[in-house]
C-alpha cells in the first residue's frame, strides 16, 4: 500500500447563471494506515471531494496518485478496476438492494469481482460476523433497523480488501445511539484490517477521532 498525494485539485460547476468554484487547488497527503477526517458546512465540497478520489467524478485540474497510479491517466475501465479493488465507498445511506438478503448485499462485490460463490458467501459471513449481524444474514433491507443496515454496508465496503476506505457522513442518517455503535465498528475495523480512511463528517465527535482533521471552507482545505 503506497501514499495518496492530492495536488492544486480544482472543481468547478457552470449554471446559466454564473460559474460555481467548489474546489481550489487542494492539496492532501495521506499516508497508508491513517485515519483523514474532513469537515466543513453543508454544501462545501466535501462530497464532491471523496467523489473526486473515489473515482466517481473527475477535477477540473491538479492530479492525484494513489498508490504510485495517477487517476487522471486511467481510462474509464481502469477507474472502474480502482473503484472494485482500491477504494471502498461507505456513504450515508446504505444503498443494500431491497430484494437481496443482507448476506447476498455484502457478497456481491466479491462475487461480481470474480470469485466462486462459496469463497464469497464464506468471507460476508466473517465480515457479517465482525460488525454483529451473523443472526441477520438471511434478513432483507426492509426487515432490518437503519443501524444494522449501515453496519450491512460497512461490511460490503471491506469485502474485495481494498486499500482505502472513503467514507461520505456515514451515521448522517442515525439516531445517537446507532451512530456510536457504527463510529466504534468503523475506526476498530479500520484499525483491526489495516485500511486507510478518508471520511467526511459533520459530526464532531466522530472528527476528533482522526489521526488529523482538515476544514474545508470556500475551496480551499486547511489543517485544523
Amino acid at each position: 500500500m503506497g501514499n495518496m498525494n492530492l495536488t492544486e485539485i480544482k472543481k468547478k460547476y457552470k449554471t446559466e447563471a454564473e460559474e460555481l468554484v467548489i474546489l481550489r487547488n487542494i492539496n492532501l497527503n495521506i499516508d497508508p494506515k491513517t485515519i483523514t477526517v474532513i469537515t466543513g458546512e453543508s454544501g462545501c465540497g466535501k462530497s464532491t471531494l471523496l467523489n473526486i478520489i473515489g473515482g466517481l467524478d473527475r477535477p477540473d485540474g491538479g492530479s492525484i496518485s494513489v498508490n504510485g497510479r495517477d487517476l487522471s491517466r486511467m481510462t474509464e475501465a481502469q477507474l472502474s478496476e480502482y473503484r472494485s479493488k482500491t477504494v471502498g465507498f461507505i456513504f450515508q445511506f446504505h444503498y443494500l438492494l431491497k430484494d437481496f438478503t443482507c448476506l447476498e448485499n455484502v457478497m456481491m462485490p466479491f462475487y461480481m469481482a470474480g470469485s466462486s460463490r462459496k469463497s464469497a458467501v464464506s468471507k460476508a459471513e466473517k465480515l457479517l460476523e465482525r460488525v454483529n449481524l451473523a443472526g441477520r444474514i438471511n434478513h432483507y433491507p426492509t426487515q432490518m433497523s437503519g443501524g444494522e443496515r449501515q453496519r450491512a454496508a460497512l461490511a460490503r465496503a471491506l469485502m474485495n480488501d481494498p486499500d482505502y476506505l472513503l467514507a461520505d457522513e456515514p451515521t448522517g442518517n442515525l439516531d445517537e445511539e446507532n451512530s456510536r455503535v457504527v463510529e466504534t465498528l468503523l475506526f476498530d475495523m479500520v484499525r483491526d484490517y489495516g485500511k486507510t480512511l478518508l471520511l467526511v463528517t459533520h459530526d464532531t465527535e466522530l472528527a476528533g477521532r482522526g489521526d488529523s482533521e482538515y476544514f474545508l471552507h470556500k475551496g480551499e482545505l486547511t489543517l485544523k
